[in-house]
């Protein structure tokens, strides 16, 4: 818009400009171009000891690789002449250079003011938190190589070897902003967003709301033995199966095949036998109602009704039996263009979400027309994929909502947050609520739940604390599904009659910062 600056005299006195000036500023915040992203570290390592970089591309039509400068907030691009910071070199790999020098592109959180900086427009963009150590990234010369080299787990020379860092996912564009936290690959801090826009009267929440300890004494507590390895207790850190030792095709150099490689195998070819004999019918939400059939080893599909028409009159096709690698990653022929990229990509997704899930029917007779997106239904029969399971139970991330394999977005289920008009966006490194108070410490000492088994009522002693800030969940321990979200609203017991069957549950009693204070095993009879 334009703001003019004078009175109907041709003159403006200093109030009247003041006014029209703020007007106008207001104005302009409404269309920014930037919003500010903040920083909250809750890992206990000092500010000084946490590292900070986000590397992405423009929205220009070639997508330049670019880094930005968190001291200023500057967008630059990415340049071998960046490469100066002298990184580790084990067993004689100097890295892409040759010289084992690395791109001097991360920012110590102390250094970044206010642990704020202004994001600009970017796409394809990671913000990588490293503890104690930059990660080492080498930038290309974007001339006949483009991007940059980034961390990696299967590489036994990789230079960032041993040191502890987490991602963050996130795209802002011409349509908003789009961001996610991510367990696809691994786990070593929890981490966590808050993102405000669009008007709304509280903040998106997203990621992980419990400590690092609570998140590997849980995993350590209940992961079945074929997922026990996943989880390197010295190290803290939580592997995507595939990309551990017992999971291993053998394709890792240096890593051979291990006892759980065809983990997946028996379902798929299971699949593969059902569904060469009869139609595979199944409600692929928002992308309409499908029918596909096997035949010579391929799954084609079609849409039958509800399609979207991008989607009509088009054949997705896998073109054979995924393994067990290809499900777990989301890879391979389960991340193929055949006949249309777009089709063949979206049903494809369906599929490898619907065998982690382990929801495509293969004991039924004639299960009709299979709905997928039914949460009630997911990983209650083996083989599915474990490791994701853990990230939507047992009350670790936020409304259970987690990436826990490349497409947990299909139905929904990811840890994903968007905005159309984007006002701030707040990032936890360690999680959003294990920097537990001193107060909620001394609440957790003194409030009491009994009894231990209960029936109908759940009494809490909460020893003068006053009872109308209190929310009580139930989260059954087999499944770690949230069975009965409650708020304590008054007198000293919660009536659970009737609503939770038997069984045993982990219970959590939550105060009004949405502090989990009191986390006990109950079992209801």
């Amino acid at each position: 818009m334009k703001c003019s600056m004078l009175n109907a005299n041709g003159l403006l006195t200093i109030k009247t400009a003041l006014v029209i000036m703020m007007f106008c500023l207001g104005s302009v915040n409404l269309f920014a171009q930037s919003f500010p992203v903040t920083i909250v570290n809750h890992t206990g390592t000092p500010d000084s000891n946490i590292f900070v970089c986000v590397v992405g591309q423009d929205l220009t039509t070639n997508k330049n690789y670019i880094w930005i400068d968190l001291t200023t907030g500057q967008q630059k691009p990415m340049k071998l002449s960046n490469n100066t910071v002298q990184g580790p070199i084990y067993n004689g790999d100097k890295g892409p250079g040759g010289n084992g020098k690395y791109a001097n592109c991360f920012t110590k959180l102390s250094d970044i003011t206010n642990r704020k900086f202004m994001l600009d427009k970017i796409q394809g963009c990671r913000m990588f938190f490293s503890l104690k150590s930059q990660l080492y990234l080498y930038f290309f010369g974007q001339d006949t190589v483009f991007g940059y080299a980034a961390p990696s787990s299967s590489n036994l020379t990789d230079p960032n070897r041993g040191i502890e860092y987490e991602i963050i996912e996130l795209t802002y564009d011409n349509s908003g902003f789009y961001g996610n936290t991510t367990r696809v690959d691994f786990y070593q801090r929890p981490m966590a967003m808050k993102l405000y826009g669009d008007g709304l009267s509280a903040p998106l929440h997203v990621g992980e709301q419990v400590s690092n300890q609570t998140v590997l004494s849980t995993y350590m507590q209940n992961a079945p033995d074929t997922f026990k390895n996943c989880i390197d207790t010295a190290k803290g850190l939580i592997t995507q199966p595939s990309k551990t030792a017992d999971f291993s095709d053998g394709s890792i150099s240096g890593i051979p095949k291990g006892p759980y490689q065809h983990y997946f195998k028996s379902y798929i070819d299971a699949i593969w036998n059902k569904y060469s004999s009869q139609d595979l019918d199944f409600d692929a939400g928002e992308n309409g109602i499908w029918k596909g059939n096997v035949s010579n080893d391929t799954l084609k599909m079609n849409c039958q009704s509800q399609c979207p028409a991008a989607f009509v009159g088009v054949t997705a096709t896998i073109t054979r039996k995924p393994t067990t690698q290809e499900a777990f990653e989301g890879k391979g022929v389960l991340n193929q263009a055949n006949n249309n990229a777009i089709v063949d990509k979206a049903m494809q997704a369906q599929i490898c979400a619907a065998i982690n899930r382990h929801v495509i029917d293969v004991t039924t007779a004639n299960p009709g027309v299979q709905n997928w997106g039914d949460t009630a239904s997911y990983y209650k029969t083996f083989p599915y994929n474990w490791y994701a399971k853990f990230w939507h139970s047992y009350g670790i991330s936020v409304n259970n909502f987690s990436y826990g394999f490349a497409y947990d977005d299909v139905f929904k289920q990811s840890s994903s947050v968007h905005t159309v008009q984007t006002d701030s966006l707040t990032i936890f490194i360690g999680g959003m609520n294990h920097a537990t108070s001193s107060h909620a410490v001394a609440q957790s000492n003194e409030i009491k739940l009994y009894p231990n088994p209960l029936k109908d009522m759940l009494f809490i002693n909460l020893n003068g604390y006053n009872s109308n800030s209190y929310a009580v969940e139930f989260f059954e321990i087999a499944s770690g599904k949230k069975m009965l979200s409650t708020k304590f609203d008054s007198g000293d017991a919660v009536d659970i009659g009737n609503k939770l069957p038997a069984g045993v549950y982990l219970v959590h009693l939550i105060n009004h910062k949405a502090e989990v204070i009191v986390r006990e095993k109950l079992i209801v009879e």
